[in-house]
């Protein structure tokens, strides 16, 4: 019997080895085993495999790139053909799989839009990480009760006495005044929301000084800071504005100067504000804040990186009975970008808020998409048996399941990648009423959170919609 060379080592030789090389090299080396294999058999073999790896040179090496580029777009371009061709022969079936998934992407891209604007609300500071807000827990025989309002002289207590907090401010929010103010410059006269600061304001938030001085942004109780937009309403413009005097109108009036103008706050800010003051005026409006028996304004604190959060909460919990023996009231931080969603309290700790919705809406977009690749599948799988001569045809002539895989994923991407384009559009045309209904600003934006989300919508939804038709299809045997 006659023994032949080892076939794994032979088929590697004929893979890697030029077409020009190779039958004189496979000659020379079988002619060469059969010499040695009369030595001994695990010699020849050894010796044989030791001969085929040595071959492994340059100059034997078969050029493998262009074959595969040239295969790869033939293929390609073979499969575009017969996906055109079997969309045209079954126009009905196209046009319902197409408006099915359409739909059901049109839909999941709108609760992804409403999704990703509700995580990202407030979510603008540069230092996100370390911006926390300072929460009030008051103790009473009905329970536990959280709130945001803390006492004016907090800010300042805790930025001098805690060597974990970096910078500290005491806002007073738009909120808290219920209606605008109105502000006027000569003939001019606008509504506008004001906000009281203490002096670290730009240190604490992302708030882009255009004009004016961000260490010392309002040095006296007369002066303002007015934002870019009121600035062009009120002056028509925003050169030489610094130092022109204002009259506001509201709780707390009076003439103040100009002394700086800042860029408005983003998008997805949930209190946007027209115009600073000092939180002096607010102070002398209101003595109440130089005690410690007070809850009106906000405290917000930028913590050193790497501060332990849930050791610094037990550091505060008893900061204000230290200054109040009285009181019954106890502190905790708590994240300010996460304060939208999880702004519901029990106990005094947080247990939930809106990120309910967004878990709930996340959930329904996921089911609608799911139920659009289900129908498409289902309508795939339905043609099937329509479909089994042109497999056992394919089959008979050489084609493998691997190539019909992919022909069958590629029909999917290209059903896929219409839909998308038709979802897009029906969501440029839904936008203005979903955002009627929402009370929200969304848009499609072609920037990095959007192009993301649809590349990987499409991945995901061409291979779940194709998965089973593609497996189902090519594992027919003629």
């Amino acid at each position: 019997m006659k023994i032949r060379p080892p076939q794994r080592a032979l088929k590697f030789l004929r893979f890697f080895c030029r077409e020009d090389y190779i039958e004189e090299v496979e000659g020379d080396l079988t002619e060469v085993f059969e010499k040695d294999n009369v030595r001994g058999p695990r010699t020849a073999k050894i010796k044989f495999m030791w001969s085929v790896i040595r071959y492994l040179r340059p100059a034997f090496l078969k050029s493998f790139k262009s074959n595969f580029a040239q295969n790869t777009t033939t293929m390609f371009r073979h499969n575009f053909i017969i996906s055109l061709r079997n969309f045209s022969r079954n126009r009905s079936s196209f046009i319902i799989n197409v408006l099915g998934l359409s739909t059901g992407l049109a839909c999941a891209l709108l609760v992804f839009l409403w999704v990703n604007d509700e995580k990202h609300l407030n979510a603008f500071n540069a230092q996100d990480a370390q911006l926390y807000e300072i929460m009030e827990n008051h103790s009473s025989a009905a329970g536990i009760k959280t709130g945001q309002g803390t006492q004016g002289l907090l800010a300042a207590a805790l930025a001098s006495e805690l060597p974990e907090v970096e910078h500290a401010v005491t806002v007073v929010p738009p909120e808290w005044f219920h209606s605008k103010g109105a502000i006027s410059f000569g003939d001019q006269r606008l509504k506008a929301s004001p906000q009281f600061v203490s002096k670290d304001f730009f240190k604490v938030f992302t708030c882009k000084m255009l004009q004016g001085s961000e260490d010392n942004p309002l040095p006296d109780i007369h002066s303002v800071m007015i934002s870019e937009a009121l600035a062009k309403k009120l002056f028509h413009t925003t050169s030489n504005v610094v130092g022109k005097t204002i009259t506001w109108s509201h709780q707390i009036s009076g003439d103040f100067h100009v002394t700086g103008i800042f860029e408005g706050l983003p998008s997805n800010a949930l209190d946007p504000f027209d115009i600073l003051f000092n939180f002096d005026n607010f102070v002398e409006a209101r003595p109440s804040m130089r005690t410690w028996d007070n809850s009106d304004p906000d405290t917000y604190v930028i913590l050193r990186s790497g501060t332990d959060i849930a050791e610094f909460n037990k550091k505060i919990k008893g900061f204000i009975r230290a200054k109040d023996k009285n009181s019954e009231v106890t502190l905790f931080a708590q994240l300010f970008s996460e304060r939208y969603l999880y702004g519901n309290y029990e106990n005094g700790v947080v247990s939930s808020g809106r990120i309910l919705y967004v878990q709930i809406l996340s959930i329904i977009g996921s089911f609608i998409l799911l139920i659009a690749c289900i129908n498409f599948m289902n309508l795939s799988t339905a043609r099937a048996s329509g479909r089994m001569k042109e497999t056992g045809i394919k089959k008979s002539v050489g084609a493998s399941r691997w190539a019909l895989v992919v022909q069958y994923f590629t029909e999917s991407a290209m059903i896929t990648f219409v839909s998308l384009l038709i979802a897009v559009g029906m969501v440029i045309a839904l936008l203005p009423q979903f955002n009627l209904i929402t009370g929200k600003n969304l848009a499609l934006r072609p920037d990095t959170t959007l192009f993301v989300p649809l590349v990987l919508t499409f991945i995901v939804t061409s291979f779940l919609a194709g998965s089973y038709p593609a497996l189902y299809l090519s594992g027919f045997s003629p």
